[in-house]
């Protein structure tokens, strides 16, 4: 990183008109002065922008420091968005359980140990309910999920009669009214 500000401060400093006169001055386009205030706005930098746009309003600023410039602030990282939800990496989820609003949502990793996915119950009279895998709604998990607790697990099971685990119909007296199976109920 020290070596990148180095490298942004002596461009800063280079964008200054030559006092001797020795070369001949073209002045930054319309094009590039545009460029620039969209790369200085949208960028993460450490450049002086108020200098640079005070320089470009009084044509002091060179088509060659302009280029030198805009090379500079594409290297830079992008600004986040204001309002913009931070990103989230979706494998950083932990296998398991999840509540996502009303839903209920397992995370696994695939056959190979490579990815995660997840999936979500779906239950459409009660008596059936099957896990169904779902494009992106790990992401969903990722940034909005909530691991799931016992509590809610047994709601669910008591709720629809099916096991909010491993999505099998409660048959046993003592997990209906548990509403969680004992196998299960010691995954949570």
């Amino acid at each position: 990183m020290n070596n990148q500000h180095t490298f942004v401060s002596a461009a800063t400093r280079s964008i200054m008109p030559r006092s001797n006169g020795s070369a001949r001055f073209y002045p930054a386009s319309g094009k590039q002065q545009d460029f620039l205030c969209s790369l200085l706005d949208g960028r993460v930098h450490d450049i002086d922008a108020e200098a640079t746009t005070d320089l470009m309003a009084d044509r002091k600023l060179s088509k060659k420091a302009a280029s030198a410039l805009i090379d500079i602030l594409l290297k830079c990282p992008r600004a986040p968005k204001p309002g913009a939800a931070p990103k989230v990496n979706a494998q950083d989820v932990a296998e398991g359980y999840y509540q996502l609003g009303a839903d209920f949502v397992v995370v696994k990793f695939n056959r190979a140990g490579t990815n995660k996915y997840a999936m979500r119950m779906a239950t459409s009279d009660g008596a059936n309910a099957t896990w169904q895998y779902e494009a992106g709604l790990i992401t969903k998990v990722a940034r909005d999920g909530t691991p799931l607790t016992l509590e809610a697990a047994k709601a669910f099971g008591k709720l629809y009669g099916v096991c909010c685990i491993c999505a099998r119909v409660l048959t046993n007296p003592v997990s209906i009214e548990a509403g969680i199976g004992p196998i299960c109920g010691g995954r949570l």
